[in-house]
């Protein structure tokens, strides 16, 4: 037989041998991984138990943990315990972390442990509320890693509450406002009722930042206690704070303080376009909006900038008849992009929405729909008046 005939057989046969081992290695491997994860799951279901029980006082005691293994089985089901319990159970949960010994082990991997798993210890202490390791965490913050600083610091905030914020804010914000909405995030975690007095606090002080924080988390929160601070900030010469207070509004969700808004209107001539921008959506939020309120957001969707444009016109739309009718009035501006707005909204309303058969009962009714039309004959021959 000729030599390379042979030399190819043989190398056949030897692709065919190393992948029938191959394939033997992977089932076995497969087969000990089910076994595995199959004795893991009754691990699993034993400790959830156990916890079931011991927050329900049936045991007094946790049968004791061996391989480390089983300890991150426990501390896994430990974790899903805690996403379901109150607060008592909490309490109970913490009990056990530290029974067992979790709490002790990871407040060691906060010194002796790399940067990752350093905020793998975080994340567990903070989620089970280990207060005894506020001091070790502090002690780990490393400004130069953000991320791990950031893990941290909502660690303190859900082992302190607000007892830490203080720290947190001076970590975390650089250049002021490009962490805003990190520690936004953080502050929305502090399950105490009330944090309004430390918001006080930063509302009347001095620092920017820290007002803008709290104009901020009061609004998410819609405590109206912070209409006063609402004013004080958007007749402000700070662009930040003017548009916290116009946020603040937004999310509380409502406006009906004659104070506020006539100090609102004002911010119409903004130089900046962010202020512009958020005071048109802010206007849609106004309970009594009136002819004045109706004219100015007419003339924000003439505005140079599209943001502005967008949230004028759709805030023109939230404001009931009066709003649609200012939206179908624009559609005769000799402004091309107000114009091309306004019908922007219009049309998808009619085509989306059924904008007609809402607004039936409207007074103007006729009107609007005659400057719909018109427009649309306009632009396209009349298929909405044939539709």
């Amino acid at each position: 037989m000729n030599f390379k005939i042979q030399f190819v057989i043989y190398g056949v046969y030897t692709l065919l041998l190393l992948n029938i081992i191959m394939f033997i290695f992977l089932l076995i491997h497969k087969i000990i991984d089910r076994k595995i994860g199959k004795k893991d799951e009754k691990s699993r279901r034993y400790y959830e138990n156990i916890i079931e029980d011991f927050i329900s006082n049936n045991i007094e005691d946790i049968p004791e943990i061996n391989t480390r293994r089983e300890l991150l089985i426990f501390k896994s089901a430990l974790l899903e315990s805690l996403n379901r319990s109150n607060k008592n159970q909490q309490d109970k949960l913490l009990e056990i972390a530290r029974e067992v010994g979790l709490v002790k082990i990871e407040m060691e991997y906060l010194n002796n442990a790399s940067e990752a798993r350093k905020a793998i210890a975080a994340y567990f202490l903070g989620e089970i509320g280990a207060k005894e390791a506020t001091e070790e965490l502090i002690n780990n913050i490393d400004r130069s890693n953000k991320e791990l600083s950031y893990v941290i610091c909502r660690a303190l905030i859900l082992v302190g509450g607000i007892e830490y914020i203080d720290i947190i804010i001076d970590i975390l914000r650089v250049d002021d406002f490009i962490m805003k909405s990190r520690i936004l995030d953080l502050i929305s975690l502090i399950h105490e009722e009330d944090i309004y007095p430390k918001m006080r606090e930063y509302l009347e002080g001095t620092d920017i930042f820290k007002r803008v924080l709290a104009l901020e988390a009061l609004g998410n929160r819609k405590d109206k206690r912070v209409f006063p601070y609402i004013g004080q900030a958007i007749s402000s010469s700070q662009k930040e704070l003017k548009i916290s207070g116009l946020k603040a509004v937004i999310e509380i969700g409502y406006l009906d303080c004659e104070d506020i808004i006539s100090d609102i209107k004002m911010l119409k001539d903004d130089e900046e376009w962010e202020v512009r921008a958020f005071l048109a959506k802010a206007l849609g939020e106004y309970n009594d909006c009136g002819r004045e309120e109706i004219m100015i957001l007419k003339e924000m969707v003439e505005d140079l900038n599209w943001f502005v444009r967008f949230n004028s016109s759709e805030s023109l739309l939230r404001l009931g008849e009066n709003g649609v009718v200012a939206l179908s009035e624009i559609l005769c501006s000799s402004d091309e992009f107000a114009k091309d707005r306004a019908w922007a909204i219009l049309q998808r309303e009619i085509e989306l929405y059924s904008l007609f058969d809402r607004i039936k009962a409207y007074v103007k009714y006729d009107y609007i729909f005659n400057n719909i039309v018109s427009y649309e004959k306009s632009i396209n021959g009349g298929a909405l008046v044939e539709s």
